[in-house]
């Protein structure tokens, strides 16, 4: 299943504006605003969830995040992008281990968040922006970026 065709379905059947952009983009800042507010909405419904012990809660949450997160690959132009971008950030995150014997380990801080060890090699997500470009025959803009200096999520 394919949860970016799903959301694209939604969209289709939406009387609302909802933006899909074929190739990479920056959406504007209201655009972007938007999509970080309703982000937003359901990280706190998820922390909500979380407090309350809700199981149900806590799945529509995680599901509308997908949901969220899958319109805005949509809205940048991303989609086609998605599983690769997926597989390379995976392959970067399993350099945060080392080999122990038959195992793999890792080293983390009082938080429990993996610490970067020598051996980390930070996803080349690049690559995949460049390639887009190559294979439509466009230049790679060198500003791809609007103005968010005034974005208010820190």
């Amino acid at each position: 299943m394919n949860t970016i065709n799903l959301v694209k379905e939604f969209y289709a059947a939406s009387k609302c504006r909802l933006h899909v952009n074929r190739k990479p983009v920056v959406p504007n800042y209201d655009q972007a605003l938007l999509k970080v507010k309703f982000l937003n909405e359901e990280l706190s419904e998820l922390c909500h969830a979380f407090v309350a012990r809700d199981k149900v809660k806590i799945l529509d949450a995680l599901t509308d995040l997908q949901y969220f997160l899958d319109g805005t690959y949509l809205l940048c132009g991303m989609e086609n992008l998605k599983d690769k971008a997926f597989i390379e950030v995976h392959r970067s995150n399993m350099t945060k281990f080392f080999k122990a014997g038959d195992r793999l380990k890792c080293i983390t801080d009082d938080a429990g968040k993996i610490i970067k060890p020598l051996t980390y090699d930070p996803p080349n997500l690049k690559q995949f922006i460049e390639e887009e470009f190559h294979e439509s025959k466009q230049n790679v803009p060198t500003d791809m970026s609007s103005d968010f200096s005034d974005c208010p999520i820190p």
